[in-house]
């Protein structure tokens, strides 16, 4: 009783070793992806930070939004440090586990997770394996035996004994004085031995084997009664976790729904940046709420197995076949546009020509007619081609560029200086519009299908433009905005 006690205690370590190295593993993951979303939230933040800033210099809003965005901005910082730090905090918990520094770089979880429900499929068959195999109740059940074994022994220690003891001897004498022989003694006794008194002893240590085989039945019938609770609370935990997963996923694919249609409405003027903001933290709460549960689904399948008391590094292997090492492409990275969430208002004037006070005065004239004759036939041409375009196909917003601010011959000069670095400038067009009273001009570049597909060529834009923080627009929300002038 005592061998197979020690044998049921090791496999309860074993057993909760694997499970403590996993759960680690996968708060790491977590961590990560709380600190992923933490900062494509600051990142967000301190873009309408920025705009904002530029929106009140220009006389767009009051000095109060721009506290507002600064205090967000703030918030959304400190966040961002406060996951770092839980991140670290699990890598070092991991490491106090395994006994070295494990990899900064841990496989994330795939796609591909299958979500299997338990077999059998009740929670009886798998409490009444558990009563047969967890290895915490075995061990129980093992020192009460351990225990009624010893108690046994105690109790008869105040009957009287009768033992029967035999010995032989053979031995050769060898001495200078006397002649040498041999000595052969037997001794044959019956001893009787009856405990008269022993000072109390006796009964104190029955006393003694009782209470500690009352105290290991009492630990082995709470055992049991926990091997079944826990059973049945992990059984539960793995049927629900399965709902919960995919019942995230749906909810993650409204919230990217309801974020894109935000967006929308921030194009047309029907929806401000505190709502796209708003929207915002709702995808991301779904994205690390669904990748949670996945990790607590894992979780809760190894927990089932322990309790039942079959888990083994088995169970291990299996959800090694389900992390990747390189990184994978998943609807809870980042979803589409959210890079470029905000309307660029770009009101700062673009550097200024080079002088032309020297010249003659017939010249500079005729130059600004040209300039302001080539604007006008652009800015007819970007009208005809965003009406002519399906609204439902989207474009790349470069920039937005305050009238008060405004100069044909900056502007050119600034296509002029991107031609330079070999950029296509054949794709830019220019539109006028007003947005709170006050005109601007628009600038875009390219044609998508899509909104999302435009948010996907965004990355791959030159560095020039990419300053610039372009951002996804559909022909329809550029219409409607104009058309609301």
């Amino acid at each position: 009783d005592f061998v197979a006690q020690a044998r049921a205690e090791f496999e309860v370590a074993q057993q909760d070793l694997i499970l403590r190295v996993a759960e680690s593993y996968f708060s790491i993951l977590a961590a990560q992806d709380v600190l992923e979303f933490a900062r494509a939230e600051e990142t967000a933040i301190a873009r309408q930070l920025e705009q904002a800033q530029k929106r009140f210099e220009v006389g767009l809003i009051a000095i109060t939004d721009v506290l507002e965005a600064q205090a967000r901005y703030d918030s959304a910082l400190a966040q961002t440090i406060l996951s770092e730090n839980q991140l670290d905090n699990a890598f070092q918990a991991l490491e106090v586990i395994i006994g070295q520094t494990p990899s900064l770089n841990p496989a994330r979880l795939s796609d591909n997770l299958e979500l299997n429900r338990p077999v059998p499929a009740q929670s009886e068959p798998w409490v009444e394996i558990a009563l047969q195999n967890n290895q915490s109740l075995l061990a129980a059940l093992a020192a009460e035996r351990a225990a009624d074994h010893e108690r046994q022994i105690k109790n008869k220690s105040r009957y009287p004994t009768l033992d029967f003891t035999a010995s032989y001897s053979d031995a050769d004498i060898e001495d200078d004085t006397l002649p040498d022989g041999e000595q052969q003694d037997l001794s044959l006794a019956i001893l009787f031995n009856v405990p008269l008194y022993t000072g109390g002893r006796i009964s104190a240590e029955r006393a003694q084997a009782e209470a500690a085989y009352q105290s290991a039945r009492s630990v082995a019938l709470l055992q049991r009664r926990l091997t079944s609770q826990n059973t049945r609370i992990a059984y539960l935990g793995v049927i629900s976790g399965i709902s919960q997963v995919t019942a995230l996923k749906q909810a993650l694919k409204s919230s990217n729904t309801a974020l894109e249609a935000t967006e929308a409405g921030f194009d047309v003027g029907t929806r401000t940046s505190i709502d796209v903001l708003i929207s915002l933290r709702a995808t991301y709460a779904a994205q690390r709420d669904y990748a949670g549960a996945r990790y607590q689904y894992l979780i809760d399948t190894l927990k089932l197995k322990q309790a039942s008391g079959l888990l083994g590094t088995a169970d291990l292997e299996q959800i090694n076949r389900w992390l990747v090492d390189e990184p994978i492409a998943r609807d809870t990275t980042k979803p589409a546009g959210t890079e470029n969430l905000l309307l660029e208002i770009e009101l700062s004037r673009i550097e200024s020509a080079p002088d032309k006070a020297d010249e003659p005065e017939e010249l500079v004239v005729n130059s600004v007619n040209q300039q302001l004759t080539h604007l006008q036939r652009d800015l007819d041409n970007g009208l005809h081609w965003l009406e002519s375009e399906n609204k439902s196909r989207a474009t790349i917003q470069i920039m937005m560029i305050g009238f008060r601010n405004f100069n044909a011959g900056d502007y050119y000069n600034y296509l002029d200086s991107l031609e330079s670095q070999n950029i296509d400038v054949s794709g830019f067009r220019i539109y006028q519009t007003s947005i709170n009273g006050s005109e601007v001009f628009g600038v875009i570049y390219g044609e998508y299908e899509n909104r999302r597909e435009a948010s996907e060529h965004i990355n791959k834009l030159p560095e020039a433009l990419k300053a610039r923080s372009p951002m996804p627009r559909t022909i329809g929300g550029i219409l409607n905005e104009i058309n609301g002038r």
